[in-house]
């Protein structure tokens, strides 16, 4: 009552539900929503006597009956909760849509905790005081609150080309082949999107690119993001070959590059097959390209973001110096921002390592400490695959092998693109007396991720696995690949030792145990045990009588 007579100049909405004091409304387009948000709020701007909040949120919504529900609906509620009276406060999701097609202003808002919302939402807000712009609205920011920044991507739409033509810039008319090479970005934007850590253009924002020949400078100019991924599908005689190659925006530099050829005899396993391989194999790939980006950066301009990535580094190199050194940057990133979930759980990680690695003598007092860091990373983050992989390792070392597979597979479950997810799996599995379940699992991470940063420690866990199998010749296969691609810790070496014992290679084991020796004076059957008490017993007895048969004295 008293409220001007007022009609969004967007076309009829798709559904409306009235809420109390308040309404629900459904349009068919973030356009269209945000425009009508911003043309009801300038024509109450004079209006004394109501002020409205507004929210808008792109996502799934579920019509039944009279009503509207889904997590679209809730997170829309919660962003009208938070904008000013008088204003629009719309979700990153909804803001990505938007960039080059509305005339409005908005500012970023941050990261915001909405009430009963998991995770805290980025947010975009207009008022009537922000003016509109002719020029293009700003991209939306990678950054994670205002101390670090994630690494940002934004997948082009696939070309689709006939299979003989050249130059490739050539369009197919073929709507099957479009339909997969579309079906392909959209799965592939899903698949990185379960990366916590990767920012991902939304797919609404991307496919505003098909059809155009973009600069990669270009798109990651307007975009803000770090790194571009585009491809191409081809098709004939019943094959099909998917291309992709993934540049670094800010050097120009292409860093991965892979192409796949398939029989085209089941269009949705092949979408499927090749999505997994592409988004698993992407995302070391840009974790390597961070590690580099961090060691260049000088100190005094280093974020939490890059500091992490130190981390990283001295976490793979593996030993006790690198661990060390890791500790401490993680440290340092909790000064920067506290809330840095993955920080705590590269720390459980770094002391769960150290305990079984270099500090035996203080297993207990390690795990307990990792115990709480691993706690306060899922309470910060209980939907991190990377921190649940973690949490598989620290309950492991606390013998809780229930736990382990747990959150092991609580990590496949949040991204099953994930090779360290699988491994965490396959640990567990391993590790609690089920090796043929986990080398089913690690070879699953090896797939996805054949040229991993970690992939010593994936083949050094199948080797554990083919050992309790009695598979001497695939585990000392697994354990030579291992040490040819990075450093391996003691106990890797005795395992080898004795398995090739077990081949009848009394030469091999015998040197590699001196050589184990010269670097390890105090190696001791002891220190073997007391390193892998969590081991099943039955396995780990084996692995000590094979050591006292190669001569390693028992203190």
């Amino acid at each position: 009552e008293g409220l001007p007579s007022m009609s969004c100049e967007t076309g009829t909405f798709a559904w409306q539900v009235h809420m109390g004091d308040g309404w629900l409304v459904s349009f068919a387009s973030v356009v269209a929503a945000a425009t009508c948000a911003i043309q009801v709020q300038e024509r109450l701007a004079g209006h004394d006597r109501i002020k409205l909040r507004i929210g808008v949120h792109f996502g799934d919504i579920v019509h039944e009956d009279e009503d509207i529900y889904g997590d679209g609906v809730n997170i829309a509620s919660r962003l009208q909760e938070a904008a000013a009276p008088g204003g629009v406060m719309i979700s990153g999701t909804a803001y990505e849509s938007l960039v080059g097609r509305l005339d409005s202003k908005f500012e970023d808002a941050g990261e915001q905790s909405l009430k009963n919302i998991a995770r805290p939402v980025r947010a975009w807000r207009w008022s009537s005081g922000t003016q509109p712009s002719t020029e293009e609205p700003a991209a939306p920011s990678p950054n994670v609150g205002s101390k670090s920044a994630r690494p940002s991507i934004a997948v082009l739409p696939f070309t689709s080309l006939p299979f003989t033509s050249l130059p490739f810039t050539s369009l197919s008319s073929d709507p099957e082949q479009e339909f997969f090479a579309d079906g392909m970005v959209e799965d592939i934007i899903d698949a990185l999107s379960k990366f916590r850590l990767l920012f991902v253009i939304a797919r609404g924002t991307m496919f505003s690119y098909k059809g155009q020949s973009p600069s990669v400078s270009s798109v990651a100019s307007v975009l803000g993001v770090r790194f571009v991924l585009e491809g191409s599908v081809r098709q004939a005689a019943g094959r099909i070959r998917v291309s992709a190659q993934l540049i670094d925006a800010e050097s120009g530099t292409t860093i991965w590059s892979q192409r796949y050829d398939r029989q085209l005899d089941d269009i949705f396993a092949i979408q499927d097959e090749l999505t997994q391989a592409i988004a698993g194999a992407i995302a070391p790939e840009i974790e390597l390209s961070e590690i580099e980006r961090a060691n260049r950066v000088p100190p005094s301009d280093i974020d939490a973001w890059l500091l992490y990535q130190k981390a990283l580094s001295g976490e793979a190199s593996g030993g006790r110096e690198g661990y060390e050194a890791a500790l401490a940057y993680c440290e340092q990133i909790q000064v920067l921002d506290p809330n840095f979930a993955r920080a705590y759980g590269t720390r459980a990680l770094l002391r769960a390592m150290l305990a079984q690695n270099d500090r035996p003598d203080e297993y207990d007092a390690l795990l307990a400490t990792a115990t709480d860091e691993i706690r306060m990373a899922l309470k910060l983050h209980p939907r991190d695959a990377d921190i649940r992989g973690v949490a598989a390792r620290v309950y492991f070392g606390l013998a809780d092998l229930e736990q382990a597979k747990v959150h092991g597979q609580a990590a496949v479950d949040l991204n099953p693109n994930s090779a360290y997810a699988y491994f965490s799996l396959g640990m567990a599995q391993t590790l609690s007396g089920e090796p043929v379940q986990g080398i089913e699992a690690i070879d699953q991470a090896i797939r996805i991720s054949p040229f991993d940063p970690l992939m010593r420690r994936f083949l050094l866990m199948r080797a554990i696995a083919c050992f309790q199998l009695d598979q001497y010749g695939e585990a000392v296969a697994a354990m030579e690949r291992s040490n040819s691609v990075g450093f391996n810790n003691d106990f890797s070496f005795a395992m080898t030792a004795v398995a090739y014992s077990r081949l009848g290679r009394a030469d091999d084991a015998a040197n590699l145990i001196q050589g184990l020796l010269e670097r390890r004076p105090n190696f001791s059957i002891a220190l073997a045990r007391n390193s892998v008490r969590r081991l099943p017993a039955a396995w780990l007895e084996r692995l000590i009588d094979g050591l006292r048969e190669l001569g390693v004295q028992e203190e």
